[in-house]
């Protein structure tokens, strides 16, 4: 588990050991510089604009992210962000649960969506209203009335799978497999590499096999 602070336009404040470890920079290479430092071109700018419209109303949220590490790999994690006086406090932690693989798909479709009106100006706009109703959709099919009604939903997963995991030192990404999960599931879970905080990274295969971003653009998409 790890931690950031930032002022009200998500400039890094502080930062602990674990956030300095997985993400690959050095403390003071973070330290003054936006937190979308880390962002990964795969997440829907969407997301990041639902993000800093809550936070800024004085509201907490919680989201699945996919981060981009300084090596180019990434690591994908369940971050809860909350107000703090003068900006924000971000607490991060390895996904355990199934619901994962769902929103690494949703969010595929929802970047798609964006990419479909381009990353611009009032494309850009567009193309994040469009993901915004491609995220309605899908949480309406899943039962889900708003995004907060998820969101909690997630948290009280993902918390209840982390503790069961600790006590019993099995937690790992995707959690425990349930009953009939697919053999494809298991198999991807088996494909990939923890990091000694618990991160999910790609082995040396996928990395050599996936484009590297380490200069992709950096835009939060609010």
């Amino acid at each position: 588990m790890f931690f950031s602070t930032t002022d009200r336009k998500g400039v890094i404040r502080s930062g602990n050991e674990v956030f300095v470890r997985v993400s690959g920079y050095a403390l003071d290479e973070l330290l003054g510089q936006p937190h979308n430092i880390i962002r990964h071109p795969d997440m829907p700018r969407a997301v990041f604009r639902k993000l800093w419209q809550q936070l800024h109303d004085g509201r907490a949220i919680a989201a699945y992210v996919k981060n981009l590490a300084r090596d180019g790999c990434y690591y994908w994690v369940v971050a809860l962000i909350t107000p703090l006086d003068g900006g924000f406090l971000s607490i991060r932690f390895k996904p355990s649960t199934p619901l994962l693989a769902k929103v690494e798909k949703l969010y595929a479709a929802m970047r798609a969506a964006e990419r479909a009106h381009g990353d611009k100006g009032g494309q850009a706009r567009a193309g994040m209203d469009a993901a915004d109703r491609v995220l309605a959709e899908a949480l309406a099919a899943e039962g889900f009335a708003d995004y907060d009604h998820f969101m909690w939903a997630m948290v009280h997963a993902e918390m209840k799978s982390r503790a069961a995991g600790l006590r019993g030192g099995t937690a790992r990404h995707g959690g425990a497999t349930p009953a009939g999960a697919s053999a494809a599931s298991e198999a991807r879970t088996s494909s990939m590499s923890t990091s000694s905080a618990g991160m999910v990274r790609p082995t040396r295969a996928q990395i050599a096999a996936r484009h590297r971003f380490a200069g992709a653009p950096r835009s939060d998409g609010s």
